[in-house]
């Protein structure tokens, strides 16, 4: 059985039951990322015998073609495939084979899938098909909340446990869900985002933000350090869904940059998330997934360490092919994943 799901109706939801997942799965989660997308939030599902397996989506327009002709993306984030528990490599290969054709009947051209680091572990998904590719980024970091806070505070890098005792120490303070700091954060995050030279992409709008809250509700948590004047100093927020938390965005005030706030935000979060039931939190990667200081500072809380992969697959060959020639962009069977971009047709012309 095979059905594409929208997020205005309850299937997606009730599917979600029989399935681990986070965040990152949930309808209205999409549907607020797919506003940014300019795209629609839906879900493939499908069920066998052996199993189900559904992938959120956000489904996307092609410029200049004909209507009927899209393509897919993984929300922001780690929106990965979920499968049933204890599925067989050889069923799950035959769910992602079915996929490739399914999406090729109801007109999509190809898909760009972010798999969960936490909840798909593709080191032997080997596809005879060479239109579907899986590609290593690099690591991700999540801190195991089951164990005992002492334990995981030895884990604090050096560096952490100076900065940490020295921002308690000047009054440097956390509290959660004080959603007064919401409209702040936002504005200092687009600011964080400035000042790192971030991509257009991450300038998430307020709307956006709105979105966020009003959809997530009780599953959004905002954690905000404030100063010892009681200035917002860094903020972040995280999902918290089924024992699984995420850090989503986080923000530093420009003025407190040398304190740096946010390591006592990381450091406290744990206390709050593991009080709340939470038995994982994912801090994720570097940029790009790529080992640089920004995940050396995530390694700094956690030990615990995966791989960011990722997923391509191209349903239509033949308009695949076509769109990257229009594009300038031709590339040989096989390998569409390792060109550097995904779908090479809509690879930015500066880049």
């Amino acid at each position: 059985m095979v059905k594409w799901l929208t997020a205005d109706t309850g299937e997606w939801t009730f599917r979600l039951k029989n399935l681990s997942h986070d965040i990152y799965h949930l309808p209205g989660y999409v549907e607020a990322d797919a506003v940014l997308a300019k795209g629609a939030a839906v879900a493939y599902w499908a069920q066998s015998s052996n199993g189900e397996i559904l992938i959120p989506l956000v489904r996307r327009s092609i410029p200049d073609q004909h209507s009927g002709v899209d393509d897919a993306i993984s929300p922001y984030g780690y929106g990965g495939p979920i499968v049933s528990e204890g599925m067989a490599r050889e069923d799950l290969i035959g769910f992602f084979e079915g996929f490739r054709r399914d999406g090729r009947d109801c007109g999509l051209v190809s898909s760009f899938l972010r798999l969960h680091p936490l909840l798909n572990s593709a080191s032997d998904w080997v596809f005879d098909d060479s239109s579907i590719s899986v590609i290593n980024h690099g690591q991700t970091v999540s801190v195991d909340l089951g164990r005992p806070m002492v334990e995981l505070d030895q884990d604090l890098s050096k560096n952490h446990k100076r900065d940490i005792r020295k921002l308690k120490k000047n009054g440097y303070t956390v509290r959660f869900n004080n959603w007064e700091d919401y409209a702040e954060f936002c504005s200092m995050y687009r600011v964080t985002m400035q000042r790192v030279g971030a991509s257009d992409f991450y300038f998430f709008n307020d709307q956006y933000f709105r979105n966020l809250k009003s959809a997530l509700g009780g599953q959004l948590v905002l954690c905000s350090v404030l100063s010892p004047e009681g200035e917002v100093a860094a903020g972040g927020i995280f999902g918290m869904v089924n024992g699984i938390a995420q850090y989503h965005l986080g923000a530093t005030n420009s003025d407190h940059l040398s304190q740096a706030p946010s390591k006592l935000m990381f450091s406290e979060v744990r206390y709050w998330l593991q009080e709340a039931g939470a038995k994982v939190l994912h801090l994720g990667g570097g940029l790009g997934g790529g080992n640089d200081s920004l995940l050396r500072f995530k390694l700094g809380f956690g030990t615990d360490i995966h791989v960011f992969q990722t997923m391509c697959v191209i349903h239509d060959r033949k308009t695949f092919d076509r769109l990257n020639q229009i594009r300038g962009m031709a590339v040989k069977t096989g390998e569409a994943a390792s060109v550097g971009y995904f779908p090479p047709y809509r690879r930015p012309l500066d880049t």
